[in-house]
């Protein structure tokens, strides 16, 4: 849904559809929503079933669509892996983020082949490009191994989310949006821990 700053408006964009009976039963429900920097376009995930053995497991996959829920495309299927983690978690995209040129997008992937705070997280994550067109494959652009999750991105810059745990490095990292010129935001924290996660660019601040 989409409503305005003053509590108006209250309108609904996607349908939420639970279908069990269909093959693959279809929860089609939308997560992890962002808005473009412009405002016309909305990129968010929307769990498809796929099946897992006997059984059907949500997989995130990345769309788009204008802000007005019309013109609702798939940019990313969650790539080739089905199932879940070892925590759970659904394998797949994740934290989807448009760019600046409404052309293309940035979002996590899970990478079951790496593991990151065995007893806490548990996982690791890369980012990824695609274009809106579809025109070329999704590319990564994070190194494999560490979390990289919740990317923002300004003019040609991203900002994200790093848990390293063979580095010992939790905080943030902007990097260019080719993911060239990584550079890690903390300073050698006292405390792993004690690094800043989840950054946005604050646009037109003074």
């Amino acid at each position: 849904c989409k409503i305005k700053p003053d509590g108006s408006g209250l309108t609904q964009i996607t349908q939420l559809t639970q279908n069990s009976g269909a093959t693959p039963p279809e929860p089609a429900y939308y997560s992890d929503v962002s808005v473009s920097e412009d405002g016309p376009m909305i990129a968010a995930l929307r769990f498809a079933a796929r099946r897992s053995g006997n059984t059907y497991v949500a997989k995130p996959q990345i769309w788009v669509m204008n802000a007005d829920g019309t013109n609702q495309k798939m940019v990313s299927d969650g790539g080739p892996e089905i199932g879940t983690d070892t925590s759970g978690f659904p394998l797949g995209d994740y934290d989807p983020e448009i760019s600046p040129d409404n052309k293309y997008v940035i979002f996590s992937r899970v990478n079951t082949q790496n593991k990151n705070f065995r007893d806490t997280l548990n996982t690791a994550h890369d980012l990824w490009i695609a274009p809106l067109d579809k025109s070329t494959p999704a590319k990564r652009i994070t190194a494999e191994g560490p979390v990289s999750i919740i990317p923002d991105w300004h003019g040609d810059k991203i900002i994200y989310t790093e848990y390293n745990e063979k580095e010992n490095y939790v905080g943030l990292v902007i990097m260019n949006a080719d993911g060239t010129d990584k550079k890690r935001v903390e300073s050698h924290p006292s405390n792993i821990w004690d690094g800043g996660r989840h950054g946005k660019f604050i646009l037109n601040a003074k």
